[in-house]
């Protein structure tokens, strides 16, 4: 019993003196050594005037019209600049929820295709990706949609409060969809007038 105690007050000694030494504080000393480039940035700095860097910058070209590299400028009639949108607090619905960008983008493209009337967007929530649909204004409109989403395939799409755009402006189809409608037209259309 008795060895067990001294053994113990040794190694609570030892571990007070360990821990004493290692916080006392230690003298960094430092050696002053001759650096060149050290000395030559110095003197650098000590020069460097950056007034210098302020002169006006002039291209010369040469005295030949070349009409090739210059474009033709066309007149353009006085456009509008497009109102920014106004938002507001609403509903939206979310339909998808991924880390992986290129996975959330053809998301967008096959619920952009389903969905012709509603907006879809991607809401980047770091770390997810997230996919939503539409721009309501209350709770039940967004509910009323929401039954066209979970039947076209999106089960697990649910309601989510967000920043809507206030009064969204109407979505129209790519030219390549109307030219391909027009395409197809056409064709029922020199069907029925073809003679038999």
């Amino acid at each position: 019993m008795m060895i067990m105690r001294i053994y113990l007050l040794f190694i609570v000694t030892t571990a007070a003196a360990i821990f004493i030494w290692g916080c006392a504080p230690r003298e960094v000393v430092k050696e002053e050594e001759d650096d060149p480039l050290t000395d030559a940035l110095i003197e650098y700095e000590q020069e460097f005037d950056p007034s210098e860097y302020n002169a006006p910058f002039v291209i010369q070209q040469d005295d030949e019209d070349d009409s090739t590299l210059e474009p033709e400028r066309i007149p353009q009639p006085d456009r509008e600049e497009p109102d920014t949108p106004d938002y507001m607090q609403g509903f939206r619905i979310q339909l998808y929820s991924t880390s992986d960008m290129e996975a959330a983008q053809e998301v967008l493209q096959v619920a952009d295709s389903i969905f012709t009337d509603h907006w879809i967007y991607i809401v980047y929530e770091v770390p997810f990706y997230k996919v939503r649909l539409g721009d309501f204004e209350t709770r039940f409109q967004a509910n009323r949609t929401l039954a066209n989403v979970v039947h076209e395939g999106f089960r697990d799409a649910w309601i989510v409060p967000d920043r809507v755009v206030k009064d969204p402006p109407e979505k129209i189809l790519e030219e390549e969809e109307v030219d391909l409608d027009g395409e197809q037209n056409n064709e029922e259309f020199e069907e029925e007038i073809a003679p038999e």
